[in-house]
């Protein structure tokens, strides 16, 4: 358990996973992450169809700063601060997948239950898929809800002058 995984991805206003991409390692080189513009492009197409350019989210990682290869492919990056689920709503995802995964992993340790590289990618794309369906008796889905949120939580930041927002 606690295992980081190497998992790119993002939502659209829509409240879809716009993109999920596995990779080797953590942390990229800003090469490497240049060469998944052209997905993040169809992948924000296929999310919107707005023909004006897309906005992405990104936090502030520095293999994430190639904003010229961004506008080549007609993205405009908007930055928010790493690690700041008030800012940055993708990182109020990757947390309730970590404890959603550490739930299935616990259920598998105590039936004795290994499960391959292939299965737990399963289990993360079912539980990402999840997070854009609707519960019973609710009107949106749980990214639906992150997205309709930012508002409000970016007002709440800066009436308390950008310092701890709370939830």
């Amino acid at each position: 358990m606690g295992v980081k995984v190497p998992l790119w991805g993002g939502f659209s206003a829509h409240g879809g996973f716009a993109l999920k991409l596995w990779t080797p390692k953590a942390k990229m080189t800003k090469e490497e992450w240049a060469a998944h513009v052209p997905a993040l492009k169809k992948a924000a197409s296929q999310a919107t169809t707005a023909r004006k350019r897309q906005k992405m989210w990104f936090d502030n990682e520095g293999f994430l700063k190639i904003d010229d290869k961004y506008r080549k492919h007609g993205l405009t990056a908007m930055r928010f601060p790493p690690n700041s689920g008030d800012f940055n709503p993708i990182e109020n995802v990757w947390a309730q997948l970590r404890k959603d995964l550490a739930e299935r992993e616990f259920e598998d340790l105590k039936h004795d239950k290994i499960i391959t590289t292939q299965q737990f990618r399963q289990r993360v794309a079912r539980i990402l898929h999840s997070y854009s369906l609707k519960g019973p008796g609710q009107d949106y889905s749980y990214l639906q809800r992150l997205v309709r949120g930012m508002p409000g939580r970016l007002l709440r930041c800066k009436k308390n002058k950008y310092g701890p927002c709370g939830k």
